[in-house]
């Protein structure tokens, strides 16, 4: 059995609008793509790692044993995460300051340089955290880099016939 994201969609508009309302409107296809993107965000820092999306990207499936139903708990972390993710979109789309005037009529909106700067604090500090958990986990690999014209720079100076060694 697979978990459909579809099913998850209820929730996941429940969890971001209130009752009666809609504070963030989008197709049944909008929220089952902001679900998989949840999904995979949430994976990322190490949650259902027996858990894929499929190729349709319609079902949470474990490869390993494809009977295996995600549990309800953990399919509430990918909507909490997809309401997240949506709650800050909303906040960035939405203006946080205005000015107005009547003369020759004016009228300016903006968004918070505050709001934003803690948003943009908040992902670099997710993906720093990600990088971490990556490099603690040892799936990470080294790379060198040799400047060649900069080691050949520094024997010609130092009268070295060879600059490498």
């Amino acid at each position: 059995m697979a978990v459909e994201l579809d099913e998850l969609v209820p929730y996941l508009k429940a969890s971001v609008n209130p009752p009666g309302q809609e504070f963030i409107v989008a197709t049944d296809t909008e929220w089952r793509t902001a679900a998989a993107n949840a999904f995979w965000w949430a994976r990322l820092r190490g949650f259902f790692p027996d858990y894929r999306i499929d190729i349709n990207g319609e079902l949470i499936v474990n490869p390993e044993d494809p009977t295996d139903d995600m549990p309800r708990e953990q399919q509430q972390i990918v909507v909490l995460a997809a309401a997240l993710n949506a709650i800050e979109a909303k906040l960035l789309a939405m203006p946080t300051n205005s000015r107005a005037r009547a003369g020759p009529v004016e009228s300016e909106t903006g968004r918070s340089a505050q709001v934003l700067v803690e948003l943009l604090k908040g992902k670099r500090k997710e993906l720093a955290d990600i990088k971490d958990e990556i490099v603690a986990s040892g799936n990470a690999t080294g790379v060198g880099v040799i400047d060649a014209v900069l080691s050949r720079q520094g024997a010609f100076c130092s009268g070295e016939a060879v600059f490498v060694r």
